[in-house]
């Protein structure tokens, strides 16, 4: 995959970071390592799941998969490893825990359930899957041989979703009212297979490769909606700019909220949620903290965090790839398992069965 220069550097500083924590852990947390093959070797797995393995001291990489092997070499040679190097999963020869499927979405049932039929864990990148009906496969697959299938939305281990989701869960300041997403840069990865031009093999434009982290949250915070709507710009192909809408019923207090996902128009990455007794900001820029402004004293703004939770030094992905390897450890469930992964690719569905295109105008 290509990746623009501000990108490019900005990974480069995260990638950095990941590795730092990783070489300063207690050495005596090292042992027992669980041991992950990472099917995929694009630029998630470059960017994101590589150092979060390599940052991890209970995580060992022992295999890279990829059908494009001088990619996976390459990888390798950018972080100095040297794991086992397979263009299939059946060829590994290494033995292993489980596996991060990261391949396209469209590979991710067939890759997830061979894995899942040999009672390999799986940890999928989001989405679950490209369509409902392969997201149903996967989680049956799962079900029937009692193997766990985790679903990388690793938002949710933010400190500020962690902390919005127990503001609105105890009510502290009142039920929801309204709210508004927003998440917008020009243009963004150029998979080099171009699957995201392809609807069919991405599941969709922005609103899968922007927005599912979006509907995952909402379900979580608040279930499935009541009523959804969306237009977008994809009559000829997987859309570039879309805006949904979402009505909840709320215990009998209906609130409803837009999201708008763009890779024309650059938008600061935002969630706000207004209650009865002010708005919660969570900004991209601080993932670790919610602001909040009552409505009783505007000048004022308190920054939240999730309750006696210190800092975490850890990236967002290194926090899910631990999750889930305790998940596979102690037998409890993951942040998100398939059944929650299936919820949010329903959402899609829904979302794209109500499809409107937008105004010829909206642009103007």
């Amino acid at each position: 995959m290509r990746t623009s220069g501000r990108e490019k550097h900005a990974s480069e500083r995260r990638l950095t970071n990941r590795l730092r924590i990783g070489k300063h852990m207690d050495s005596s947390m090292t042992s027992k390592r669980f041991r992950i093959v990472i099917v995929g070797a694009g630029a998630i797995s470059r960017v994101a799941h590589i150092p979060a393995v390599l940052a991890s001291p209970i995580a060992e990489l022992v295999a890279i998969v990829d059908p494009n092997e001088a990619q996976a070499a390459s990888v390798c040679q950018l972080y100095g490893i040297k794991p086992e190097i397979a263009g299939d999963i059946s060829k590994v020869r290494s033995p292993y825990d489980a596996a991060i499927v990261a391949t396209p979405n469209d590979l991710h049932a067939p890759v997830a359930e061979a894995l899942l039929e040999r009672g390999i864990p799986v940890l999928i990148e989001k989405p679950l899957a490209a369509d409902l009906a392969a997201a149903d496969r996967i989680a049956v697959v799962a079900e029937k041989t009692g193997t766990l299938a985790a679903v990388g939305y690793q938002t949710r281990f933010s400190g500020a979703c962690r902390a919005l989701k127990s503001v609105l869960d105890t009510g502290q300041f009142g039920s929801p009212v309204r709210f508004a997403c927003q998440h917008g840069s020009r243009g963004g990865w150029s998979p080099a297979s171009g699957y995201n031009l392809d609807t069919k093999r991405a599941g969709g434009g922005v609103l899968v490769t922007t927005g599912t982290h979006f509907l995952d949250r909402l379900i979580w915070l608040w279930g499935e909606p009541s009523d959804v709507s969306l237009t977008d710009n994809g009559d000829n192909g997987p859309e570039s700019h879309s805006i949904a809408r979402f009505t909840f019923d709320g215990s009998g207090s209906p609130f409803s909220g837009t999201a708008y996902f763009s890779k024309l128009v650059a938008l600061t990455e935002s969630f706000v949620v207004e209650t009865q007794q002010g708005m919660l900001v969570i900004k991209g820029d601080k993932p670790d903290t919610v602001a909040f402004r009552p409505h009783a004293n505007p000048g004022f703004t308190y920054d939240i965090t999730p309750d006696g939770a210190g800092h975490d030094p850890r990236e967002l992905y290194q926090r899910q790839l631990e999750d889930f390897i305790d998940a596979c450890r102690s037998g409890a469930k993951p942040q998100v398992d398939a059944e929650l992964g299936r919820a949010s690719v329903a959402l899609l569905a829904r979302l794209y069965a109500s499809r409107q295109p937008l105004a010829a105008d909206h642009y103007a």
